[in-house]
């Protein structure tokens, strides 16, 4: 394949013993500058479009390189694909995306055009294409139909490996706040509807990863030195067992989220929320949930709780306990 003179291929001069300008078309290629050529094999395709012998074939029967000037010929590359069967006419390329508009590609498809596309930079063209087309579907509502075809859509093509993937790749990007309070939004928005938390939370206890974590951290207990608190199976160098207190601050923040929440189930889910959910619902926990929690505790030595505890304070905290500490007075301290 050459453009012009000074641009031959080597290939060229291995695909003919003799002087090149006795191939025919020598004088139309070596003085084209607009189009580009390709040295063509005639015993491999006739004009008429009939496959004589394939290149391999040619190889084998060492007809392919070093051949006379008669058995070769310049043809453009246009008129070379159309005889290899390559050429495309632009009638033929508009009926064909005319024919698959408004189609949606298969799943095999669309993986086919990841892999073929992977790696591979978007031209200026494409992008200012893809900006435009965005910038017209700008304010525009969505129909149900289009709606359910794209749930369906990513339904596919998001998986866990997909997943994997895309956290990896965002995994240390700092968010801007914008974008965290959207986020936000969106997840209060979503955890509010009881069938997406329990949809989410069988999602999720399904996943590999999850399973993979899981599989991972059995057997391991929480341990604490004062400062941090780790999870593990073994007791680390200076630490005890138990995890760290909360700060008072902590517990004022969960007790104003739990305030005035109770437990309510429909024979299979718990949900802890101000009012009941609606009919079907009961109060308190699963009778499943109320067993499996049952046989977990069989075996512990039984807690003393809060009984024979009593409250003691040093004029700023409030403590409950069984006796009391150095500098603490009895009672509490009002709120």
């Amino acid at each position: 394949m050459f453009k012009g003179k000074f641009m031959i291929s080597n290939r060229v001069y291995m695909y003919c013993c003799e002087d090149l300008s006795l191939i025919e078309n020598y004088d139309k290629a070596i003085n084209d500058n607009v189009e580009i050529w390709r040295c063509h094999h005639r015993l491999e395709i006739q004009d008429n479009g009939k496959i004589i012998y394939t290149s391999k074939q040619l190889e084998e029967m060492n007809l392919y390189y070093n051949r006379p000037a008669s058995e070769l010929i310049f043809m453009t590359l246009k008129e070379h694909n159309k005889l290899h069967g390559k050429y495309v006419p632009e009638e033929v390329k508009r009926k064909r995306v005319n024919s698959m508009r408004g189609k949606s590609p298969s799943a095999e498809h669309r993986l086919h055009l990841s892999q073929a596309l992977k790696g591979r930079k978007m031209s200026d063209k494409e992008k200012e294409r893809h900006q435009k087309h965005w910038e017209n579907q700008r304010g525009k509502r969505l129909s149900e139909e289009i709606k359910q075809k794209i749930s369906e859509t990513h339904k596919v093509i998001v998986t866990d490996e997909f997943r994997k993937r895309i956290s990896e790749r965002f995994k240390g990007v700092p968010k801007s706040e914008e974008t965290k309070k959207k986020m936000s939004e969106s997840a209060k928005k979503n955890m509010a509807s009881l069938e997406v938390r329990e949809q989410r939370s069988v999602q999720i206890k399904n996943s590999k990863s999850y399973q993979e974590a899981m599989a991972k951290r059995k057997g391991e207990k929480f341990w604490n030195n004062g400062v941090i608190c780790v999870r593990s199976i073994e007791c680390p160098e200076g630490f005890v067992f138990g995890k760290l207190p909360f700060s008072n601050e902590h517990r004022e923040n969960i007790s104003k989220v739990t305030k005035g929440r109770k437990f309510w189930n429909n024979g299979v889910i718990n949900v802890k929320v101000l009012e009941c959910p609606g009919e079907g619902w009961f109060p308190g926990r699963t009778e499943e949930y109320r067993k499996k929690l049952s046989e977990s505790r069989k075996g512990r030595a039984p807690t003393k709780g809060s009984t024979g505890m009593h409250w003691y304070n040093n004029g700023v905290d409030n403590v409950l306990t069984y006796e009391c500490p150095e500098g603490f007075n009895s009672g509490r301290l009002k709120r």
